[in-house]
Formats: C-alpha cells, sequence, structure tokens
C-alpha cells in the first residue's frame, strides 16, 4: 500500500469513527449524529463504552427494550 494510500484510509477511518468533517462549519445549531443519540439514549459518555455495550448482545437488547418501551403505569379512570 502506497504512502498516500495509506494516509486516505486512515482519513476514512478518523471520518468515520470520531465524525470528522471538513469545510467550513454552518451556523446554527451543529449536526446531531447517530453516535450522539446512542450515547444520549445509554448515558454512555465514550464511544468504547457504547461499544463494549453493543458487544454483549443481550445487555444491549435489555437496555433497547427499556429505553423503547416506558413501564406501563395504570391509570384510574372514574365515570
Amino acid at each position: 500500500m502506497s504512502l498516500l494510500q495509506t494516509a486516505w484510509a486512515e482519513h476514512q477511518e478518523d471520518a468515520v469513527i470520531n465524525g470528522a468533517t471538513h469545510g467550513t462549519q454552518r451556523r446554527g445549531r451543529p449536526k446531531v449524529t447517530h453516535v450522539d443519540t446512542l450515547k444520549r439514549g445509554t448515558e454512555t459518555t465514550s464511544v468504547h463504552g457504547l461499544v463494549s455495550l453493543m458487544e454483549d448482545r443481550d445487555v444491549w437488547r435489555s437496555l433497547v427494550i427499556s429505553r423503547s418501551h416506558p413501564p406501563y403505569v395504570k391509570t384510574g379512570f372514574v365515570a
């Protein structure tokens, strides 16, 4: 692999992992990436913590189910 190909591969890896973009930043609210949404939903602070949660399928499944289905609350209705 040539030096240019190696540099390009490292650039692509950095863009995928860190969400790096090039160019000027747009005005307004920053983009929310899918990884940001997953970190907020799982209350993890790092990508590595998120990956470790995803690697254990049983833990990930129970986490997704618990976050997507709120507990059933029986409400009393008086007529």
